[in-house]
């Protein structure tokens, strides 16, 4: 319905304010894999990083996003994103 339509913008305009909080390298690789839905593998032809850099960068990065999340964001968004990964940022 629209009310959930609307709750959903609001938590991916929070997200993506959290992820301008990151240095620029580790914001992009995260844009790239969640919100453009590359692979690892596209997402090292693009950045010139291995694939297996590619994958420790991410999940160095998720650990980072996920620490200025929990800092600036409400619970109530914090707890509808747990346990997910490739969704819960669209």
């Amino acid at each position: 319905n629209a009310l959930d339509a609307l709750e959903e913008q609001e938590k991916q305009l929070a997200i993506k304010k959290c992820l301008e909080m990151l240095p620029s390298e580790d914001s992009f690789i995260l844009t790239l894999y969640y919100f453009e839905e590359l692979s690892l593998d596209e997402i090292s032809k693009i950045t010139g990083l291995k694939p297996n850099n590619v994958k420790v960068k991410l999940f160095r990065n998720r650990k980072k996003l996920a620490t200025i999340l929990k800092q600036h964001l409400e619970p109530e968004i914090i707890e509808s994103y747990e346990g997910t990964y490739r969704t819960a940022f669209r």
